[in-house]
């Protein structure tokens, strides 16, 4: 993360590293979200970023890379991979149409049924009786 600041620093990029806040507000000002985590089991602030419509790049957490689908969803790098990551993001940058198709194919996958408020219940519904019995 340190490296990523300064290469952002030094580029004069128009990002920030907020760091914790309002999840509305921090969504109305996200273009890209980024999600460079060495631990996310399910990554609630990915599927709330895809779920507003935004474009989502994560490192392969075990969240991240099942909601991202092993990255054929969209982009999952490795955190050490600063050269990938500053790449994947000039790219899009570069190319609205691009950076819009991620967005939907966010936004699509978050609706699909296996991430469903219902599915969810339905899944620790049956891990608490599992771990009861």
């Amino acid at each position: 993360m340190t490296e990523l600041r300064r290469q952002v620093r030094e580029t004069r990029a128009k990002d920030t590293f907020p760091g914790w806040m309002n999840m509305d507000r921090l969504i109305q000002q996200t273009d890209l979200f980024l999600l460079p985590s060495t631990d996310e089991p399910f990554g609630y602030v990915l599927a709330e970023m895809m779920d507003a419509g935004t474009a989502v790049i994560s490192s392969p957490t075990s969240g991240a890379d099942y909601m991202l689908d092993g990255g054929s969803i969209a982009p999952v790098i490795p955190l050490n991979d600063i050269q990938k990551w500053k790449t994947t993001i000039l790219e899009l940058a570069d190319n609205p149409s691009a950076h819009q198709a991620l967005r939907e194919r966010c936004y699509n996958r978050i609706r699909q049924a296996q991430f469903s408020k219902a599915q969810f219940a339905q899944q620790l519904n049956s891990l608490i009786t599992d771990t009861l019995r």
